[in-house]
């Protein structure tokens, strides 16, 4: 690289590539709660990823693949990219002054802290996503460890953006509210649709007006019954 433009836009695609990675990572959470005592938002995402499981399931399979691919690309080893992380470092280490005041050292042992978890996710992507076995294999690394990888990623990145130019980094985090939206439709749909069913077959016409239909008490009950549990989620 040796080159102060290279290197920066080694870094800016190094950040983009995080972005993906951790907005992936919280649509995911959203989608695949793994806390063991689901609250009842997490019980109506659950159920309705578990009734539309032919979408649900691919979706999921390939938001886990992106992420262990993206982060397998950032912490490659020396030496076989030229835009991971410990290539940037490397290029520090050769020409001090693309990141004056870094040190590569402390960046390097923040490395070493999750040099575990990351270990096991370049396994995960190399049995995984070359195998095509992303749900058998690649839930096993939990989402908390991966979000604790990526935290640490944030703050190497954001400590060698600080170097180079002097600011902060700039995150752009997707609105996950998008995500959890979807969900509430689905889940209202879900609920809705046999009911909206009955309704269209059990309506009766008005015969002195034709613009007139009536339907069974049980079902308009059963219809406001529905829309009163849509509340806590309309109000989330």
């Amino acid at each position: 690289m040796a080159n102060p433009e290279h290197f920066r836009v080694a870094l800016e695609e190094l950040r983009d590539r995080l972005n993906r990675a951790v907005n992936s990572l919280e649509i995911l959470r959203v989608l695949l709660p793994i806390t063991p005592d689901l609250d009842e938002l997490e019980k109506r995402v659950k159920e309705t990823t578990d009734t539309y499981i032919g979408f649900f399931e691919p979706t999921i399979d390939a938001l886990i693949s992106q992420i262990l691919v993206l982060i397998t690309v950032i912490t490659e080893k020396k030496g076989k990219r030229n835009d991971s992380l410990n290539k940037l470092l490397e290029e520090v280490d050769s020409c001090p002054d693309f990141a004056p005041d870094l040190s590569t050292s402390a960046m390097s042992g923040k490395l070493d802290g999750i040099k575990e978890v990351v270990g096991r996710i370049h396994q995960k992507r190399h049995n995984s996503v070359a195998h095509l076995n992303v749900m058998a294999e690649g839930r096993t690394i939990f989402l908390d460890e991966i979000y604790k990888v990526l935290q640490i990623l944030q703050e190497i990145l954001d400590d060698i953006y600080l170097a180079n130019n002097g600011k902060h980094w700039s995150f752009s985090a997707w609105d996950t509210r998008d995500t959890r939206r979807l969900m509430e439709s689905l889940w209202e749909y879900k609920i809705l649709e046999p009911i909206a069913d009955r309704i269209f077959y059990s309506a009766t016409q008005d015969e002195g007006d034709p613009s007139r239909y009536y339907i069974p008490s049980e079902l308009f009950e059963k219809l406001e019954a529905a829309f009163d549990s849509f509340k806590p989620l309309r109000s989330g």
